[in-house]
């Protein structure tokens, strides 16, 4: 029996036909295909599971990564098998070995089941679990994107994701829950304004609010999950605009003082000003849009705070 707290939400809210852009992305999908599938290797540690790119990059990435791209293609009703070199068949199966994997090796999952002892990927890594616990807040909710991204592949698998993987998933995505859903968003300025930081906890946050929207926990989830992606991109003035956003508070009263871009609504990260990690801000809420749109759900007026203005700056540092 599935968990009551799970989605009943199992398939992923797509588009019946594709557009001119959606096809130009379908098509660098299907030429990267090739390369995934030769630096994809079965796992032997559980049955039915597989990783990328030797399956131990920090915090799951080469697998996930890997996964969407071919659950992504294989759910395109134009994907074109010659060009990808592979049948669409095969690319949801491997696309489930690799959420599968990536749930095992997770902390979450049983205790010996670990990343391989030697792979492409940072040496360190090799051997261990990721999930980072007990690492300190940067390295453990880095791991958000990649829970919020194992979710979408599992609803662009659809009926081929089975009972003991979505019990998997359930519990990945409760332990990060545990981390963070009821922390406050952090704050910090000069040398590092937190923004990225921010902006990957939120989406760790929105797939555990989406896919165990039956927790009892779960309105307290979506609630923290909007203070973050608000306080991605806060700047110190707004800690003085009295204006109502969303219909539930003040600007000033969700700000207080949590700060994540300079008054001129850029980032510094390293010691210097980065239009790299100002860019993060407006990178994470394409982030949240896809997670929440995969569930047929409206993306958060939070996920939209002062991003025109951070995209408004990026334009200026790039348009001569």
């Amino acid at each position: 029996m599935l968990p009551e707290i799970l989605t009943e939400q199992r398939q992923a809210r797509l588009r019946t036909r594709e557009t001119a852009l959606s096809r130009r992305y379908l098509q660098v999908l299907e030429k990267w295909i090739p390369v995934g599938l030769e630096y994809f290797e079965d796992w032997p540690g559980r049955p039915n599971c597989g990783h990328f790119l030797g399956g131990c990059h920090w915090y799951g990435i080469e697998t996930v990564n890997g996964s969407l791209a071919f659950a992504l293609a294989a759910s395109s009703p134009e994907y074109d098998e010659r060009r990808g070199g592979c049948s669409r068949e095969e690319l949801r199966r491997i696309a489930l070995k690799g959420i599968r994997y990536l749930c095992f090796t997770h902390d979450a999952g049983p205790a010996d089941c670990v990343r391989p002892e030697k792979g492409l990927g940072r040496p360190e890594n090799c051997g261990t679990k990721w999930g980072e616990r007990g690492l300190g807040f940067f390295r453990e909710s880095q791991c958000g994107t990649t829970i919020a991204g194992m979710g979408l592949v599992a609803l662009l698998l659809e009926e081929l994701v089975d009972e003991e993987t979505w019990q998997l998933l359930v519990d990945v995505h409760l332990d990060y829950a545990a981390r963070f859903g009821e922390m406050a968003p952090k704050s910090g300025v000069y040398y590092d304004t937190q923004m990225e930081e921010n902006g990957w906890t939120s989406c760790g946050l929105a797939g555990v609010e989406c896919l165990l929207e039956g927790a009892p926990e779960a309105e307290v989830w979506a609630q923290t999950a909007r203070r973050w992606m608000f306080s991605t991109a806060t700047t110190p003035q707004d800690n003085k605009d009295k204006g109502m956003f969303a219909g539930e508070e003040t600007v000033a009263g969700l700000t207080g003082r949590t700060f994540t871009a300079l008054p001129d609504y850029m980032a510094e990260n390293h010691g210097w000003v980065h239009p790299n990690y100002t860019g993060s801000s407006v990178n994470f809420t394409g982030h949240l849009g896809v997670i929440y749109g995969a569930f047929g759900r409206k993306l958060p007026e939070h996920a939209l705070f002062n991003r025109q203005k951070i995209y408004d700056q990026l334009k200026l540092t790039t348009d001569r």
